[in-house]
Parts: structure tokens; C-alpha cells; sequence
């Protein structure tokens, strides 16, 4: 072979090899990424779905319970409700805890402090203990006479 054109070939070799290293490269990385993809894709495809096209309505948040005796009788409604038909989204029965203790203002948890240490101590996270001593505290045993001497 004429040695002039293997110089020529040699050049072109030579300025074609990094092209060369780069679409390499290039096939390489999408190999890695095709498989990840893959991967992905069979891990979506085994996990169990909701429907997101019908979602369920969701109750909105009651306001948090100031200790007011008169809004108690609005808010134990609420916070019942709430709990009853999103509990499953809220979450296991801590985060209920926390969700009912998370709906009081200050003054109010402070008063449920030791329904809050008790879950604390004995891991039992019940959000009703909470209700309860709220219930106690703001019933009025006088509320049925009260409204027929209103009358």
C-alpha cells in the first residue's frame, strides 16, 4: 500500500477515534440507564396502585380547639369525622395522636400534657384519651336545663 495513503488512513483513524470513544461512552451510559429504567419500570408495575384518575375526597382540617367550652361542641364533631374518614391517610395510631394533639392550641395541650406523657411512657397511642379529658373538662352537666330556662 502506497505510504501516503496509509498516512491518510492513519489521520482519519486518528480523528475518528475520540468520535468513536465518545459514542462508546454515550451507548454505555444509556445501557446503564435502560437497565435502571427497567428496573424501575418492573417495580412500578408489581406495586399495587390506587386509582389517582378517582381520587377520595378528602374532610379539610377543623381548626385548631382553642379550650372555648361553647366551639368544643363544633370542634369533637369535626376532629371525629376527620379522623374517621382520612385516619387511613393520616396515618398509623401515633400519627393520630399527634394529628388530634397537633389540632390544639397551646393553652389546650398543656392541659393534655399527661395523656401525652402516658403514650410516651407506655407506647400506647390512643387519641381518644385525649378526647376524653377534653370531654370531661368541657362538659357541662347543666347544658339541657340551661337551654330549657333559656327557652
Amino acid at each position: 500500500m502506497d505510504p501516503q495513503l496509509q498516512q491518510v488512513i492513519g489521520a482519519v483513524q486518528a480523528n475518528l477515534q475520540p468520535i468513536f470513544d465518545r459514542l462508546q461512552n454515550d451507548i454505555n451510559q444509556l445501557r446503564v440507564e435502560n437497565q435502571q429504567l427497567r428496573v424501575e419500570l418492573h417495580q412500578l408495575r408489581s406495586t399495587p396502585t390506587t386509582s389517582t384518575s378517582q381520587k377520595k375526597p378528602r374532610l379539610p382540617d377543623p381548626t385548631k380547639f382553642d379550650g372555648k367550652q361553647y366551639k368544643f361542641k363544633v370542634w369533637l364533631p369535626e376532629i371525629k369525622a376527620k379522623l374517621q374518614v382520612d385516619g387511613e391517610a393520616i396515618g398509623d395510631d401515633t400519627a393520630q395522636f399527634y394529628y388530634v394533639y397537633g389540632n390544639l392550641e397551646s393553652t389546650v395541650q398543656a392541659m393534655v400534657l399527661p395523656q401525652l406523657s402516658y403514650a410516651e411512657k407506655q407506647k400506647s397511642w390512643d387519641y381518644k384519651t385525649i378526647l376524653e379529658q377534653l370531654e370531661r373538662v368541657n362538659d357541662n352537666p347543666n347544658a339541657v336545663q340551661e337551654a330549657e330556662d333559656a327557652l
